[in-house]
């Protein structure tokens, strides 16, 4: 019979402040439509604070596919580790 024996978490490095983000997003989108529609939700998300795996300005920059995998493979399986270490 299966059962939970523990349970934890695990956040990645980067601390991102949502009024950080919000500035970032107005200043990064000042001239975009857009980002009138899209600051409500983050104002109604009821988050203060989120994690990355990377620097805020690494989003700065056009990613594709690829380098977003190369993050992931990165920073997975040690946030795995991590959170199973964590649950013990």
């Amino acid at each position: 019979m299966a059962r939970l024996a523990g349970i934890a978490t695990a956040v990645p490095p980067f601390v991102l402040e949502q009024a950080e983000i919000r500035e970032r997003v107005q200043a990064q989108f000042s001239d975009s439509h857009v980002v009138g529609r899209l600051l409500p939700v983050f104002e109604s998300a009821g988050i203060d604070r989120r994690y990355s795996c990377v620097p805020v300005e690494w989003y700065y920059d056009a990613h594709g596919w690829s380098d977003r995998n190369v993050v992931y493979l990165e920073f997975a399986p040690k946030l795995l580790e991590q959170a199973a270490l964590n649950a013990r």
